[in-house]
This record gives C-alpha cells, sequence and structure tokens, in this order.
C-alpha cells in the first residue's frame, strides 16, 4: 500500500486504529463503491439503447441523451443563466440556445 493511504504497511489490508487515517479509509471505500455502482448503472443505460433505439440510430441516441443531461445539469449550476452555461460546456451561446429549444429545456425553472 502507498504511504498515507490510511492502512499499516503490513500485507493484511487491516485498517488503522488512528482516527483520521480510518476515516480516509471508509472515504475511500465509499467512493470506490460509489464508482462500481455508477459503472454499473452505466452498463444497463448503454443496454436500454440496444433495446429501444431503432437500428442504426443507436449512437444517435445515446448523443441525443447525454446533451440533453449535460444542459439540464450545466443551467442548474449556472442558475439558468445560458451564456454562463454554454461557457462552461464550451458551446456558443447560439448552439445552446438551439439545443435547449430543441430539447425544450425552459432555463426560467433553473433560476432562483
Amino acid at each position: 500500500m502507498a504511504f498515507g493511504s490510511g492502512f499499516r504497511s503490513t500485507d493484511r489490508a487491516e485498517p488503522c486504529k488512528k482516527r483520521s487515517h480510518r476515516c480516509k479509509a471508509v472515504e475511500l471505500h465509499i467512493k470506490h463503491c460509489k464508482t462500481v455502482k455508477n459503472e454499473i448503472h452505466r452498463i444497463r443505460m448503454v443496454s436500454q439503447y440496444f433495446l429501444k433505439a431503432e437500428k442504426g440510430k443507436v449512437y444517435a441516441k445515446a448523443i441525443e441523451d447525454i446533451e440533453r443531461i449535460l444542459i439540464e445539469k450545466s443551467l442548474e449550476y449556472c442558475s439558468g443563466n445560458k451564456i454562463k452555461a454554454s461557457r462552461l460546456l464550451g458551446i456558443n451561446r447560439n448552439t445552446m440556445h438551439a439545443k435547449a429549444k430543441r430539447f425544450k429545456i425552459d432555463a426560467k425553472r433553473f433560476k432562483p
């Protein structure tokens, strides 16, 4: 194990007794479990595209859904400000406006 990883340098993976080290080990374990859970969820989501989408349109459907999520999350993060959200995503403000219109996303719902 690497120095400072929260485990003793013995062969066994026994947590250290110090509170700060134990907390770090628990945090790393929780982060790992969330990552694995997210990966399983992503695999299930991708498999749904193969079942639901028309032949030859799997890629387009997946990209469309990801774009929708990115636009909604960026607008949420920027409190509904399309210009800030477009800068965050690295796209032109006109592209942001067009995609929000295409996906029927109302930026006003994200304003406080």
